[in-house]
């Protein structure tokens, strides 16, 4: 994420019917031990999910249920808010 600030993605989609779920891990990469830590965001339609914050150099797993949202359009949101200094946030998603 860049200095006292955010990146995001937006994923545009339409679900299934049958009851979604979205899990992923999240973690910083290794050598991230000197990071004051990320915030990891979920958002569905720009409501606010799921969040986890991270220091550690390891892997956190997210997990929500897309089942309110089932056989609609969605965008689905992924954010790194660096929360704070930027310096050794090396953020990483994993699916």
């Amino acid at each position: 994420p860049p200095n006292q600030g955010r990146t995001s993605m937006h994923f545009p989609m339409t679900l299934g019917s049958a009851p979604p779920d979205f899990a992923c891990k999240v973690g910083l990469r290794d050598g991230a031990e000197n990071s004051d830590g990320v915030i990891f965001i979920v958002e569905i339609n720009g409501k606010e999910v799921a969040r986890k914050f991270v220091r550690a150099v390891a892997w956190h797993e997210i997990h929500v249920s897309l089942a309110p949202w089932a056989g609609q359009p969605i965008v689905l949101t992924l954010a790194a808010d660096a929360d704070g200094s930027y310096n050794h946030d090396w953020a990483c998603w994993g699916f």
